[in-house]
Parts: structure tokens; sequence; C-alpha cells
């Protein structure tokens, strides 16, 4: 879109920058390709059920009813899904992808400022690509970025960013191109505002964060187009009211008829009680947290143990407050100094930078109180005024310089910025290395010990997990999870009576955890004891019915018990919903429901059972034979004996299955030369 606009340097100048900033943010996150799901990716991918079946998350609307709020985003994690399962590597580049186009846009957003009538016949106008290769490169490479874009869910914010600047390049093409034509409407002008608008209603769509994009395009007609006639600024003012009625019906959809105060008041908060005066006393604390980051990268941490302020007088909110107003009040002064006739213009697009800094934060900063008062990757969209600002200010200290006064310390700057984002991204290629870097950074914090425990005992290491589950613990007697992972490790262990304490104990602190009462009636089936694992898993499937291990379990332990009806019934639940969201365990499903059937003499169900589980696991030798077991009771005599052959090449040895080909062949059956095994299947 630039190209079009700005010539300082020729279509090959503006080329060679994309590629440049497209090519440095791929080497700097290079190595995160291999990065596990972490955190909150575990609840919104690996277990959300609804991202398992593009057609019913888009065409039967369980995506939008999952969150109407955020559908893009969670529509982008079901086409990853689609296309690879769980396989972290495709999020990751679809991750990727996004930090480098975003980036791209913020290089337009920069070339259209300087051609906005605010600079005209201004010398900067002169200087697009560097102003937008600075901004673009400082974009990419920033090591506060990481956040947003390798932590996999978080492509929410760097999603939502992408299209909210999408919208406002567009805006600006479309603005542009009225001011350079003196048309009001055009086939270009339209198509432009067309784009942007859907763009903005995707942005507002992925994240709550764009519910800012109207001020901010406001703002930015303000300050770079200035006052116009009525005609100038009428499809501007349609556009503005458009994306203020979005979020207001978005909102407005999700209030009671009734209470709507009430319900307005739930909605503005984010799983936390804190009053709204304590978290905005506390948000003064954590900008300044973030403007230190920003220059200052340093210490970076997914989980900080943040204090929390509940009045204005404590002295770091009173510094805070006073830091930040010196900050805005500096933007604005350089707004209105731009304005003066010996005044360089070039303080205008520093001070939007920093009110650009300020507008976007307040969505997540301000009075809508959020469980986690501080998270980096709430500065993504932040990011783009900084570095704005930052570019213009290097444009304007080095312009009557040669070129090499300006591009010299930006490399120097993007190079040590680019070292600093690989090595935080080596921070997150496992969850052991991780969770480590919190609990070092965030000792007194339970939550880090708690998921750095799970880590470890994913890995195996039990006696390393419990000290950590058992920190956890101490820190925050009443952590429920934590009570959780170590009744793991105590079973990883052998210690059964300490293991239902602890899951005990979880279930005391959250009677509605259905994991608890589920690991529960595990260990009861583990102990012999299915009478009251029966208890736990109805437990567990009353609090959460989509439980497939839990009614799987359940099931087995119907059938254990000798009520074949109910362990069918349960069986064939549990494999209807494995089937809508494709569980890990339908495999087994399909296999323990065969059983079941066959128990009955119901053959036929049988046979469809074990077809489907030989579907998923066709080298599974036991299966084999007894499919070929159903078949004989049927009377499909080939079917029976081409299954006990198939079982045998997986398995030549296997006793049962050359009994069975012996009778139902009829003569005993030596070693064939055809039958050679061609690998082992696994026994149930």
């Amino acid at each position: 879109m630039a190209m079009t606009t700005i010539s300082d340097s020729g279509v090959r100048g503006h080329l060679l920058s994309l590629l440049l900033i497209a090519a440095l943010g791929a080497v700097v996150y290079a190595n995160t390709l291999h990065s596990p799901f972490v955190f909150d990716d575990a609840r919104s991918i690996v277990e959300n059920p609804v991202i398992r079946d593009l057609d019913t998350f888009l065409f039967d609307g369980a995506g939008y009813r999952f969150s109407p709020r955020r559908f893009v985003g969670y529509l982008s994690l079901a086409v990853n899904y689609q296309l690879g399962g769980l396989r972290v590597t495709g999020y990751h580049l679809f991750n990727i992808a996004v930090h480098i186009v975003t980036a791209l846009l913020v290089y337009e957003l920069a070339c259209f400022s300087l051609a906005t009538p605010a600079f005209k016949g201004s010398p900067l106008a002169a200087y697009s690509r560097r102003l937008g290769l600075a901004a673009g490169l400082l974009f990419v490479v920033h090591p506060v970025q990481t956040q947003a874009v390798t932590y996999i869910i978080q492509r929410l914010a760097s999603l939502a960013t992408l299209f909210y600047l999408l919208a406002t390049v567009c805006y600006l093409r479309g603005r542009l191109l009225q001011v350079t034509t003196g048309r009001l409407a055009s086939g270009r002008v339209a198509a432009a505002f067309a784009v942007g608008l859907l763009a903005a209603l995707a942005a507002v769509k992925t994240k709550e964060i764009a519910f800012t994009l109207p001020l901010v395009l406001g703002l930015y007609e303000l300050l770079f187009f200035g006052a116009g006639g009525r005609k100038k600024v009428l499809l501007p003012v349609v556009m503005f009211l458009v994306l203020v009625v979005v979020p207001l019906v978005l909102l407005g959809s999700r209030l009671p008829a009734e209470g709507f105060f009430a319900g307005l008041d739930e909605l503005t908060r984010v799983r936390t009680d804190m009053s709204r005066l304590t978290y905005l006393f506390t948000q003064f604390r954590v900008v300044v947290t973030y403007v230190r980051l920003l220059f200052w990268p340093v210490n970076q941490n997914l989980t900080y143990d943040y204090p929390v302020y509940d009045t204005l007088l404590a002295l770091p909110v009173l510094w805070s407050v006073v830091f930040l107003a010196t900050l805005a009040g500096a933007a604005i002064w350089l707004i209105v100094r731009s304005y003066g006739p010996e005044a360089g213009r070039g303080g205008r697009l520093i001070g939007f930078g920093i009110l650009w800094f300020f507008i976007t934060l307040a969505v997540e900063s301000s009075l809508i109180p959020i469980v986690d008062v501080i998270f980096e990757h709430r500065l993504y969209l932040p990011v783009v005024g900084v570095a704005l600002a930052l570019a213009m200010a290097g444009v304007m200290l080095t312009r009557a310089y040669p070129a090499r006064v300006f591009y010299l310390p930006l490399a120097v700057v993007v190079g040590v910025l680019a070292v600093a984002t690989w090595q935080r991204n080596a921070v997150w290629a496992t969850e052991v290395s991780l969770w480590e870097d919190c609990v070092r950074k965030s000792p007194t914090l339970a939550r880090p010990h708690r998921a750095l425990g799970a880590a470890l005992l994913a890995q195996g290491r039990s006696n390393e997990a419990q000290l950590q589950l058992e920190e956890a613990i101490r820190l925050d007697p009443y952590y429920e999870d934590a009570y959780l992972n170590l009744g793991l490790v105590y079973e990883d262990q052998g210690w059964l009576d300490k293991a239902a304490q602890q899951y005990r104990q979880a279930s005391r602190l959250k009677p509605a955890n259905a994991k608890a009462h589920y690991n529960l009636g595990a260990l009861y089936n583990r102990q012999g004891l299915d009478g009251p694992a029966v208890n736990e898993y109805l437990i567990a499937l009353e609090l959460q019915p989509d439980m497939v291990a839990a009614r799987y379990n359940l099931g087995c332990t119907y059938g254990r018990l000798g009520r074949p009806d109910a362990a069918i019934r349960e069986l064939e639940a549990a494999l209807q919903t494995a089937a809508r969201i494709d569980y890990a365990q339908r495999a087994d499903l399909h296999f323990s429901l065969g059983v079941a059937y066959a128990d009955q003499g119901r053959w036929p169900e049988a046979i469809a059972q074990y077809e489907g589980f030989l579907r998923l696991a066709p080298a599974d030798y036991e299966a084999h034979n007894l499919l070929g077991e159903a078949y004989a009771k049927v009377g499909r005599r080939d079917k029976a004996l081409a299954e006990f052959q198939a079982a045998l090449q997986l398995r030549p040895d296997y006793g049962p299955a050359r009994k069975n080909y012996a009778r139902i062949g009829g003569a005993e059956l030596g070693r064939p030369a055809s039958l050679s095994p061609t690998g082992s299947g696994g026994s149930k």
C-alpha cells in the first residue's frame, strides 16, 4: 500500500526494508518452533473440545457460543487443529507469521504518517522509509513481544493487533486518497474503507483490546488530517460510529434484561473480586514496570509476584502517578509545540506514539479488574506507539547527518534486542525450563512451584516434583491444583493412601473440581475398591458431563461389577463424546465396548467396535484375534481366518490365534511360510 504513496527511495528500497523486517522476525523466533503448549494452552487448546471439529465450530455455532467476543481467535486455533492436530509446530508457525505481518503493518503505518497533511512541506516527509524501517525492526525484535508470540494462546493479542493495524492502515489509505484526489468517494476509497471496517470487526471479535480503535483513529484524524468540511469527513465519521456501536452491541448481547448495571459489573471483570480502585492503583505501578521493560527488558517473567495497592497514598503509587502524568504531559507538550511556526512537526508523531501507548493499555490497565494484574503480552499493541515514537525521535536527531549516523546505532540496538529475544525464547524450550525460570524470579509465588512440579512429574522426576508441590502448598494452603498434582506424585511413588488424602483435600477446597473426584475414582480402581470408584466417577460426571475418561472408567468398572448393561451404556456415551472431539482414548473405547458386546453375545455390535479399533490401531494382534472370534460366531469363516492370519503375521507365536486358526480351519497350523512377523502389536 505504502509504495503507491511514498517514493523517497523507490519501490526497491521499500521492498528491501520489508524483507529485512520479515527475515529478522523469522530468525529471532526460529528457536520456538518446538516449544510445548504451556499454562493456559492446556485449557484453551489441548483440552478444548470446541476446536476439534471445524465443521461443528463453524456451522453448528459451537465456536461462537464458546467465545463470542474472541470467535476469530479461536477459529484460528480450530483451523490449526484441522491442519495438524496437536502438533505444536503449526501453531508456532502461525504465531510467527502473524507477528511478521503485524511488523510490516507497523512499517506501513509509519510511512503513511509522513504522507499525511500534517507533514506536507516538511523535510521529514523524505524520511518515510527510514522511519518505517526503524519502527518495524524495533517492533519485530523487541524481547517484550516474546510472550505474545511464543505463548501460543496469546495469539489472541497478536492477531487482534494485526487486525487493529490493518484497519488503521486501510483507514489512512482511504483518507490519503481523499486528500490527494480531492474526491470524497471513489472505488479505491470505498475499497480501503470496506477492508478497514472488516479488519476492525475481526479485531473486535478477536480480543477486547480492539475497543480502543475508534479513539485511536479519532486522535489520528485530529492530529494528522486536521479539521475538514462536512463532506470530507463523512465516511470517517460513519466508520467511527460503526466501530463504537459494535463493542456496545457485543457487551449488550451478554447483559441480562434485568439488573443492567450488575450484569455490566460482572462482564467487565475477569475472575477476580478485586475492587476497581485497588486494580487501578496497582496498574499505575504496573504501567511503570511496562515502561521499564520497554527500555530495559531484563528479568522478564511469565508469572510476576506483583504487590497490590489499595490506596493512592502509597509512595510507590504516588511516584508512579507523577511519572506517568509527566510522560503524558510531555506527549501533549510535543503535540502542541509541533503546531508552532518554528517547531519540527515530528514531535506530533512522537506525542501520538506516547498517547497510543496509554490509550491501547486502557482496557487492561484501568478500571476493569483482571485476576493477573500484570502480563507482558498486554504490551504487544502498545509497543506499536512506542516504536513509532522512538523511530521518529531517531530520524529527527540524525536527519542532518549522513545516513550511517542513523543506521549504525539502529543496527546495534536491533542486534542487542534480537539476541535478547533469542535468549528469552530459549527459556520457553520446555515446560521445565520455563517454570524453573519463573520459580527463580517469583520464589514466593505458589503457582510456578505447582506448574514446575507438574512438569517434573511428566518427565518422571517424582522426587523433585514432590518438593515443588509441597512448597506450593506451604505458600498457599488453599491451592487445590497443587494437592491434585501432589496426589499424582504420591501415586507414582506407590503411596496410595497419601494420594487419596490429597485428592480429598482438593475436593474439599473446591467441591466442583471434577478432576479431584476422577483421580480419586481411578485410585479406588487401583486399590480394587470398585464400588467407591463408581461413586466418585458419578460425581465427576455430574460436574463435567463431557469428561470422557471418567465415563470410560465408569463403564469398565461397571463391567467388572457384573453390570454389563450399565457398562455398555457408559461406554457408548463415552464413545459418542470421544468421536465428536476426537479424544485420544477413542481407540480404547472401541476395544472395551467390543469386549462388552462380546460378553453379552452381541456379535454384530462387537464386530463393529473391533473394526473401529483396528482402524485406529491396525497393528494390535489381540484385536485381530478377537475380531476373528466374533466373525466365527456369526458364521463368516473366511473373514475369521483372515483375522487370525493377520494376528499371526503380527505375532507368529501368539497361541490363541494359532489355536483359533486350527479350530476354524480344521487342521493344526504349523508356522506357515506365508506368515512372517511384520511388527508387534500391543495387548489390551
